[in-house]
């Protein structure tokens, strides 16, 4: 549950100030993108967000003890946001509320971090309400998404394999073949992950939130940022080839002549494309909302 009211947070405030969002914000168990909206204050003024790569981030500890780190992400993209005066909406993902009841309010907490590290904390009282109705939601967390967005990788391969073997002959369709059993390759990888790890467990979960705490910030041409295993925060939205001009985390699988680029922007919006013998292909997205 959201209204459309600002929570106020002021960085400069002392560390034992605990901000009541339960006035303004109180998720429900099985919520989809549930969203809050802040403004983020220092000594009473408004924090412009735009300066020094500022970011907004949340970590908490659930009713249950399970620990979430860097979850969700704000953005711009609601009436009244403005993140030069420090408004933002700021989304929860699916499948982080799982059970009911108060969030351990030594332990959750809004965080605005530069270039630097982290500026400050602000402890929340966040609280979620029970869904009688949809018992079994957190039985599948993390996973519906990822589904969807290998379907549809294997709908555009096997896409581009008919249209190719109708345009190319002899050596030049045999060098082609072998690009896109790489290709395949990859996507049946990412099958045996998901099916070998039905449900993330606690550390899984961590690990993934991790590789993203870590990941490396560049303004640079994404054709440039090609070390395989390597996590890269875009934080250019006019970089050479970003996919779609935003913001948003990328990884690179492979090697240093065979690989696949990932990039997910803030709104959980996912492209893939791959390069073999030094030739790109083109951005393809695989995120399908419902």
């Amino acid at each position: 549950m959201a209204v459309n009211e600002y929570v106020e947070l002021d960085i400069l405030k002392p560390s034992t100030t605990l901000v009541d969002l339960t006035k303004n914000f109180q998720g429900r168990v099985g919520d989809s993108r549930a969203f809050c909206k802040l403004w983020i204050k220092a000594n009473g003024l408004p924090y412009d967000l735009t300066k020094d790569s500022r970011s907004v981030g949340f970590a908490g500890k659930d009713p249950v003890g399970d620990l979430y780190r860097a979850v969700g992400w704000a953005d711009t993209d609601q009436p009244g946001d403005n993140a030069q005066a420090g408004r933002v909406t700021y989304y929860f993902p699916g499948g982080m509320f799982k059970h009911g009841g108060d969030w351990d309010k030594d332990s959750t907490y809004f965080y605005v971090q530069d270039s630097k590290g982290t500026v400050s904390t602000v402890n929340v009282w966040l609280h979620v309400l029970p869904n009688m109705v949809e018992m079994g939601v957190n039985t599948t967390p993390y996973q519906s998404d990822m589904e969807k967005a290998v379907a549809d990788v294997q709908a555009k391969a096997d896409e581009v394999k008919a249209q190719l073997s109708s345009l190319l002959n002899g050596s030049a369709f045999t060098g082609m073949t072998s690009q896109l059993k790489a290709t395949q390759d990859t996507i049946d990888a990412y099958n045996a992950l998901i099916n070998s790890k039905q449900v993330p467990t606690t550390d899984q979960m961590q690990a993934y939130v991790n590789s993203f705490f870590n990941a490396e910030t560049s303004i640079a041409d994404l054709n440039t940022l090609v070390t395989p295993g390597k996590v890269y925060y875009v934080a250019n939205t006019s970089a050479s080839n970003n996919p779609n001009g935003k913001t948003g985390f990328m990884s690179v699988k492979g090697t240093s002549s065979s690989l696949v680029q990932i990039f997910v922007d803030g709104e959980a919006t996912e492209f893939i494309r791959s390069r073999f013998d030094n030739t790109w292909t083109a951005w393809r997205q695989t995120t399908q909302w419902n």
